[in-house]
């Protein structure tokens, strides 16, 4: 699927969905049902996304040009050569800092997981319990502790991506 268009109207991507269904190009209309739009809330965080196959995408573009050069307005799409293409280096560089934002993502959730997880809350009652007097609920308590604990940290430790060659 190739996208076509993008837009916060609702109505404006019916439109479309519509008169690219008329000349049966069979487009789809991606965001239609997600939280903000369901909401009534259009903004270009949750945009409208018009998608047709790829076969159907020039098609498609000509299709929404007339419309909008009918209505007054310029030409929605520039044409592909037009625009910019990254270069290999570019794409290297891009995957390396999403791979480093991956791992400092996780490195997030782990103390997350172990500050915000009631693994402390466990360890305090714990040591309530032990100066209580009460070693069997101490133990209980500092096991369920341990458990809480290791969770983050054995996910933080398994889901490191495989290192490349």
């Amino acid at each position: 699927m190739k996208e076509i268009y993008r837009t916060t109207s609702l109505e404006e991507a019916q439109v479309f969905c519509s008169l690219l269904r008329e000349h049966e190009l069979e487009p789809l209309l991606d965001g239609e049902h997600s939280g903000p739009v369901a909401l009534g809330l259009y903004t270009t965080a949750a945009p409208l996304i018009v998608q047709v196959p790829d076969e159907h995408e020039a098609a498609a573009k000509e299709i929404l040009d007339a419309l909008v050069r009918e209505r007054g307005g310029e030409v929605v799409f520039e044409s592909s050569a037009e625009l910019p293409t990254s270069t290999p280096e570019e794409d290297a560089r891009f995957r390396e800092d999403v791979g480093r934002a991956r791992a400092s993502q996780r490195r997030r959730w782990l103390i997350v997981g172990i500050l915000i997880l009631p693994a402390p809350l466990l360890l305090g009652l714990a040591l309530v319990a032990f100066v209580s007097g009460e070693t069997e609920g101490a133990r209980d308590a500092l096991l369920m502790a341990i458990a809480y604990g290791a969770v983050p940290l054995l996910i933080h430790l398994f889901a490191r991506p495989a290192k490349r060659a």
